[in-house]
């Protein structure tokens, strides 16, 4: 039964990069319509910290995923799951009805398969947080941003560019925009499922049980952990995902770190081109398009050591991509 699940599980091969495709645009409907806008508009996404953090990045080439329960609203994950249990509660039969044209039964078995993966998906969840960019944002920032760092610390923006979140091969991570849904709108969603599901009957049928499952899991998932109240919609927030009890992945690292005080497991993204699981476009020379020095007491201070810190990278025009913001900020 555990290799059947594991079966199940499993993300399918980069000679099938079209049917995810179609895959995700069946199950997750919303996501991957932001991922397509966000895709085509060439967005940048831009990871808000410390001034400390952003040099740790850049010299030991990691960006650390932690626990979902070190995120500041801990209860982040059962506001998701609390969305998709009640919609699922209202639509299950149609949800039903609608997969058993593909595979009878189909939809019981996932429900149970995600169920028992629950406390996994609760204590096993990793993520880094990331923001989209707009280019109306550049060498300023985004004032509510800075303004979360108060006065304790020197903020700093990592802007990045975006395409290694598009990679489609396995490798073990999973990159989505955040959904900012109201209970009706996660019903929607659920009912834009059910729809799909009927017009796509017939390839559904054809793809098999395995990849059915995959779709629909990953939809309970990806509403899951990739969920926020509506309130925080300004935050455009990306998150990459990281569920190592189900999927182990050769771009981390684990290690225990004691992060305010607190010992706790932080899996590590390899910011190194790895082309045995096709991972390229990661080091810090080709991710970082920018770097904006948050409003702080010494921002000279500060821009002078980042621009060493990345000329040692061999990055070049260096005065354009490394910017001070002017956001008139008391700190």
């Amino acid at each position: 039964m555990r290799d059947a699940i594991r079966e199940a599980l499993q993300m399918l091969t980069a000679e099938q990069k079209a049917l995810v495709r179609q895959i995700q645009s069946i199950f997750m409907p919303t996501a991957t319509r932001k991922r397509a806008e966000a895709k085509d508009a060439g967005r940048k996404l831009v990871h808000y910290t410390s001034a400390a953090n952003a040099l740790n990045i850049i010299r030991n080439r990691r960006v650390w995923m932690r626990s979902i329960y070190a995120m500041n609203d801990f209860r982040e994950i059962e506001h998701g799951f609390d969305l998709l249990n009640e919609s699922l509660t209202a639509k299950k039969d149609e949800l039903f009805a609608a997969l058993d044209e593909c595979s009878v039964g189909v939809g019981k078995m996932t429900v149970d398969l995600f169920n028992s993966h629950l406390p996994a998906i609760r204590r096993g969840t990793y993520v880094a947080c990331m923001s989209e960019h707009l280019p109306e944002e550049d060498g300023l920032g985004r004032l509510s941003m800075w303004r979360a760092y108060g006065s304790q610390i020197a903020g700093t923006a990592l802007v990045i560019n975006a395409d290694p979140m598009y990679i489609e091969d396995d490798i073990g991570l999973m990159s989505n925009p955040v959904q900012y849904f109201s209970q009706k709108e996660a019903k929607d969603e659920i009912e834009e499922v059910i729809s799909n599901i009927i017009l796509n009957k017939s390839m559904l049928k054809d793809a098999g049980q395995a990849t059915v499952m995959q779709g629909l899991f990953a939809c309970f998932l990806n509403m899951t952990i990739c969920t926020k109240h509506p309130g925080f919609a300004e935050e455009r927030e990306w998150r990459i995902m990281h569920l190592p009890q189900l999927w182990p992945s050769k771009a981390t690292e684990r290690s225990v770190e004691v992060i305010n005080g607190y010992p706790q497991i932080v899996y590590k993204i390899i910011m190194e081109d790895n082309a045995e699981i096709g991972l390229t476009g990661v080091t810090p020379d080709k991710l970082i398009d920018q770097v904006i020095i948050g409003p702080s007491r010494f921002p000279l201070l500060q821009y002078d050591a980042m621009v060493l810190e990345l000329e040692s990278l061999g990055m070049e025009d260096l005065k354009e991509k490394v910017r001070a913001s002017d956001i008139p900020l008391r700190t």
